[in-house]
Order: C-alpha cells, then structure tokens, then sequence
C-alpha cells in the first residue's frame, strides 16, 4: 500500500522497548482491580458486578501504552481492544443465560461460538472489507493525482517562463 498521510489506517510500529517492571506493574494494577471487584461484591453484589464488567485491565493497558509508547501507538491499539470487549460481553451475557439452561460446560461451549459468530466474525469481515476499499480508495486517488501531473497529448505546452 503506498504511503498517504490522509490514510483511515492506523498501523501499530513497536519502536520503545517495554521493560519487565511496566509489564510487572500493569499486572498489579489488573490485579488490583479484580480484587476490588471481589472485596466489592462481598459487600454489595451489585457494585461487585458492575465493577468486575468493567475493562480495568484494557483501562490499565492502554493508560499503559499511552504513557509508554505515546498517543498515536494507543490510538492504533484502542479499536482492537474494544472489539475485544464488546466480544467478551457477549459472551458473559450469554453464558449467563445459557449456564442454568445447558450446563457449565456446554453453556460455555455454546456462548463462545455465539460471540464467535454474532460479533467476533462479522466484524472482522466486515473491517476486512473496509480495508479493501479503503485501499482501493487510495490507490485510485493516488493514480488519479499522477495522471493530474502527466500533460495531455492534444494541449499545447505553457511554459513557465516568459518569452519577452
């Protein structure tokens, strides 16, 4: 694809190396957030269940990579880690449902193909072709600006110089 700086597509480039101790410490601050969720549901399981939903290790991530790596890295890691989300809700949501009604295991079984096949799958399809024709959009826009520059056969040529 060639290069064009008004491009819809961010790209991820790793060029900071992450050391042990940030990797370390956004594991505390995940953990951290999870024990709170189970500390808050002893108390109160509504509070429990709302705080345990919540992406506080994708929070904690990106925060993470925003400071470490800056915003245009974050920014192109940010679409992949809420479609993750929106997946993972559908499947806890279903499984919910479906856990009483089939079972544990199949339950589970039958909750990740449906957040397979409801979100994780057409969406990919559906990026996939919004790449397609986001690339064909700058092919074609990058052809029509050389053709812009070739001169035409059938018009005389306009100097740039004048000839008094």
């Amino acid at each position: 694809m060639p290069s064009h700086t008004n491009s819809p597509l961010i790209s991820i480039v790793n060029t900071i190396q992450t050391s042990k101790l940030v990797y370390g410490l956004r594991g505390v601050a995940g953990g951290v957030g999870v024990g709170t969720a189970m500390i808050a549901s002893k108390f109160d399981a509504v509070l429990g269940g709302l705080l345990s939903v919540f992406p506080i290790i994708s929070t904690v991530n990106l925060i993470s990579l925003w400071l470490s790596h800056g915003e245009h890295f974050t920014l192109g890691a940010i679409g992949p880690v809420i479609l993750g989300n929106l997946s993972i809700s559908t499947y806890a949501y279903t499984y919910s449902v479906l856990m009483p009604l089939l079972g544990p295991i199949v339950g589970a079984i039958t909750a990740v193909l449906i957040a397979i096949t409801v979100i994780s799958l057409p969406t990919a399809l559906l990026f996939r072709y919004l790449n397609r024709r986001d690339e064909a959009t700058v092919e074609t826009s990058d052809s029509n600006e050389a053709e812009e520059e070739m001169p035409l056969v059938d018009q005389p040529r306009v100097s740039n110089y004048s000839s008094t």
